[in-house]
């Protein structure tokens, strides 16, 4: 068995854990119950990450998903500033929260 990397958006109102929440039910749906999909339903939880200043966001999610472990936490960040410009015009009202939910789960 192996691992795949994941990564999914989430944006709206809610706190860090209702989105995670919303985004395994939404995998759940998706992939069913079984396990090894290989998606965030594998997870069963999170861990909150900051960028650092200065810092691609990319990069800096390349480099933590080296550090990731398939049986660990998903790893999130709340996208601020300028790693908001992809989103600003398109899905982003005032107020609206966006997190980038990461890892590598089993497949």
């Amino acid at each position: 068995m192996g691992g795949s990397d994941f990564t999914n958006y989430y944006i709206g109102n809610k706190d860090p854990k209702a989105a995670f929440q919303e985004i395994v039910e939404r995998a759940i749906y998706n992939y069913g119950h079984s396990g090894y999909s290989g998606t965030i339903k594998e997870k069963d939880g999170f861990e909150i990450l900051t960028k650092p200043d200065g810092k691609d966001l990319s990069d800096f999610i390349d480099e933590k998903m080296d550090e990731n472990d398939k049986w660990g936490a998903a790893y999130c960040i709340e996208l601020k500033d300028k790693d908001l410009k992809h989103f600003k015009n398109n899905d982003c009202d005032e107020g609206t929260r966006v997190y980038v939910f990461f890892g590598i789960a089993s497949s």
